[in-house]
């Protein structure tokens, strides 16, 4: 977990404001719309706009003047309109806009190669533990851990530093953050972990870093991947070796503003074990000094209850805010570009706890030149669908190039109203004391590998919580470390059970806070084996002598089974600790709870997964009752025992039933047949709507 504040706390902007980012590819529009769009941006609400920085965009050749070997860059569009990054960001400073940017080296974003010039190919490629070159239009991409790819990408972000970010940096110019990476190096943190990088830099960094000797037949990709003892060494250290070479980005790019890096979501679960891979790696891949930000790239989460246990795991575990949420990206899923869909997103979002609302991309583009566009033939080859490649680039976003508004932009303007009236309180507020998820990454390194049909404890575990809070209305926090020892000396007994991912192994720390909880009285659910060793392997049951002690309010669940059978005798032992009603008749709506205590603001979060309308009733404690339309959604904002604010998603429009808000005892019925807002007033409550 990153120390440092919430991205909206880093950035130059209103404390009583959500930050809206915008992002935007300059590469793919023409550049004299570039003024039009960020203009357009602005009105809607954007308060920053982000954008990749192609390294194959701007980097022209050799320098023939260099005796170093350098290379020459156009950053002004001196050689192509398009490579005129200066003036973009001069553009948005005009325009009242921040500037973050995010120039990889890899970056991704459907750029060829990820941005990558292809003379880097030839380096050392990325290598899957049985020794397949990892390519991409059918060129091998460069190892991160080979040293000649480490002093190439540390010169390209050097002179982006000197050239581009330095010249312009907050707080006399526009830019105000960086991005480094992406989701990890090249997206590896939620990959499988036998998918990469077994490269020989790779295995040399691991070989260093384990400081035992080892024959030279078991340290390479295969011989590592049939060995039990050597695949969860390299489960540790996965992670570990991320950081490393994101620490030499890091350095590059100096710090003369806040970095962060952008962590994907978990992946699906399954025989690859994903989100066990995914905890591996990413409790250890932040650099120090950078902060945790993520994408949402696992599916959608207003209609898929496992892309929200995706969601919420990835974004409590790390306390991330969201930086690429898509809103108009149609290649799966055509409802993205329907305003409900982002707007629904963005709530779980804040929810969640981000500081800021992420519109990825913000404009639809369709001007974009041979440098960006990848090779159509190679993609091709390798199996991939060239139409998602083609113009137009995000056909849902609420803005078109062309300066026309798409539906979408309906909603970013309701956020930006809402944001206006209730901002402070969203971003200060926080969860309360309740439920634990607790998940140790020495427990889970035993099952990061793909392995049987079975569920893995933390799938299961996951899964699980995500039943009970939708069940019960009441909410499961994901606990670190540092969260189990202040609930040990604040109230050790606690008001929610523990649910506890087991293994074999577990951290000597977590071990013992967890035993100072249950000891105190906590309930206690253990998915998968009671831990018998620490992370050093000494034999260690510190958790399993307290759970003994204290039968009556504990219990042991063997994962075993699909995710459904798993999951659901974890939720029956749930059911067995905590008998109390549900907050809401018949279930089906996550209830999520804040409290800002410097202000004494009440946020309550609600959100429908039901196919029929839901009563919710007076969870503010201050005469406040909802009736969510299908599928719907609400946030409300009390002061004082009074509510403030709100904002409501109408729901599944095909199901066409208002939301009905009564905002306090005695007080009239609002009824809101679309997406909306509200504020109270002297004179009344002043609605806003799509």
């Amino acid at each position: 977990m990153s120390t440092l504040p919430p991205l909206a706390d880093l950035l130059p902007v209103p404390d009583g404001r959500v930050p809206i980012l915008a992002e935007y590819p300059y590469y793919r529009a023409l550049p004299e719309a570039w003024g039009g769009n960020l203009r357009a941006l602005r009105s809607l609400g954007a308060d920053v706009v982000t954008a990749y920085v192609p390294w194959r965009l701007h980097e022209l050749g050799p320098d023939p003047d260099d005796p170093d070997g350098g290379f020459l860059y156009d950053f002004h569009g001196e050689s192509h309109p398009q490579r005129d990054l200066v003036g973009f960001i001069r553009l948005a400073a005009r325009e009242g806009l921040l500037v973050m940017l995010k120039p990889g080296p890899y970056v991704h974003g459907e750029v060829r190669l990820g941005g990558l010039p292809d003379r880097v190919t030839v380096l050392p490629a990325r290598r899957t533990a049985d020794g397949r070159a990892l390519t991409e239009e059918r060129l091998p991409i460069p190892s991160g851990y080979g040293d000649a790819f480490a002093r190439e990408a540390a010169g390209w972000l050097r002179v982006v530093r000197e050239r581009v970010v330095e010249p312009h940096a907050a707080p006399d110019g526009p830019v105000a953050a960086l991005q480094i990476g992406n989701e990890g190096v090249y997206g590896e943190i939620n990959r499988p972990m036998d998918g990469e990088d077994f490269s020989e830099a790779a295995l040399r960094r691991h070989a260093a870093w384990a400081a035992e000797p080892a024959s030279p037949d078991v340290l390479t990709g295969s011989g590592i991947a049939t060995d039990p003892s050597l695949r969860e060494r390299w489960a540790r250290w996965s992670g570990v070796g991320v950081r490393g070479v994101l620490e030499g980005y890091r350095d590059a790019l100096g710090t003369s503003v806040p970095i962060v890096l952008n962590l994907p979501l978990p992946g699906a679960v399954g025989p690859l074990r994903e989100p066990e891979a995914w905890v591996a790696r990413s409790v250890h891949a932040l650099p120090d000094g950078v902060g945790a930000t993520s994408t949402s790239w696992t599916g959608n989460p207003s209609s898929c209850d496992g892309a929200l246990a995706s969601l919420w795991l990835g974004m409590r575990l790390h306390r991330t805010d969201t930086l690429e949420d898509n809103w108009g990206f149609t290649w799966t899923d055509a409802s993205y570009a329907t305003p409900g869909v982002p707007l629904y997103n963005a709530m779980l979002g804040l929810a969640f706890g981000s500081s800021v609302v992420s519109v990825y991309t913000a404009c639809t583009t369709r001007h974009w030149g041979p440098e960006i566009a990848p090779d159509e033939e190679a993609l091709r080859a390798e199996g991939e669908n060239v139409a998602l490649y083609a113009p137009p680039y995000c056909p849902g976003a609420p803005l078109d190039e062309s300066g026309a508004l798409n539906p979408n932009a309906s909603a970013l303007r309701l956020l930006d109203t809402f944001s206006a009236w209730a901002g402070g309180a969203l971003r200060r507020s926080r969860p309360g004391p309740g439920a634990r998820l607790v998940v140790d990454a020495e427990a889970v390194v035993e099952t990061a590998w793909p392995g049987g049909p079975d569920a893995a404890p933390a799938s299961a575990a996951v899964a699980a919580s995500v039943r009970w809070m939708l069940e019960r209305g009441v909410e499961v926090d994901v606990a670190d470390v540092a969260d189990l020892a202040d609930l040990a000396d604040a109230a050790p007994g606690g008001t929610g059970p523990l649910l506890v991912v087991g293994g074999r192994a577990m951290s000597r720390a977590v071990q013992r806070n967890l035993a100072e909880l249950v000891r105190g009285g906590r309930r206690c659910v253990v998915v998968g084996p009671v831990p018998e060793r620490d992370e050093s392997g000494v034999p260690c049951g510190l958790l399993g002598e307290a759970l003994s002690a204290a039968p009556g309010g504990t219990r042991a669940v063997p994962a075993s089974g699909d995710l459904d059978t798993s999951a659901g005798a974890v939720l029956a032992a749930l059911r067995s600790l905590d008998a109390a009603e549900p907050v809401v008749e018949g279930g089906g709506v996550l209830v999520l709870r804040r409290r800002d205590a410097d202000s004494g603001a009440d946020v309550v979060y609600l959100f429908s997964r039901c196919d029929t309308a839901r009563e919710v009733g007076d969870v503010l404690g201050a005469g406040v009752t909802v009736r969510l339309a299908a599928r719907g959604a609400a946030v409300l904002v009390a002061e004082a025992g009074e509510l403030r604010s709100f904002l409501v998603h109408a729901g599944a429009a095909e199901h066409g039933e208002p939301t009905l808000l009564t905002p306090g005892a005695g007080e009239p019925e609002l009824k809101i047949g679309d997406h909306g807002a509200g504020r109270r007033t002297p004179s009344g409550w002043e609605l806003r709507g799509e």
